[in-house]
């Protein structure tokens, strides 16, 4: 990966950070994360091995473990994702992706070498 991904990730990072809502960085988050996992065929088509426990993912997104918490139960609640058994199954990808406002353009994907 070359420094425009890098810069790009970066950048996306630190708008999660500042002004996306816990539940959208949450879904930022699993969005991109099956996007690049998918690239490197470590994903399956609904979702894909998420082994971080919920303080790595609060550590990560900014938030305390209980917010964490509460964000996978109401993205559970709306119908979007399943995380047990350190698996993440995304089950409306068109939902999560508009809650994240996902767009994988800035990962630069269609750039890369193959």
């Amino acid at each position: 990966m070359g420094a425009l991904p890098h810069a790009a990730i970066t950048r996306e990072l630190a708008l999660s950070l500042g002004q996306r809502s816990a539940i959208s960085r949450m879904a930022h988050l699993f969005c991109e994360l099956h996007v690049r996992l998918s690239e490197v065929g470590r994903s399956h088509p609904d979702g894909f091995e998420f082994p971080l426990t919920q303080r790595e993912l609060s550590e990560c997104l900014g938030l305390t473990v209980v917010h964490a918490n509460r964000t996978i139960q109401e993205l559970r609640r709306r119908g979007l994702v399943e995380l047990e058994n350190r698996q993440l199954t995304i089950l409306n990808r068109e939902g999560l992706e508009g809650i994240a406002e996902f767009d994988p353009s800035y990962l630069y994907l269609d750039r890369l070498p193959y």
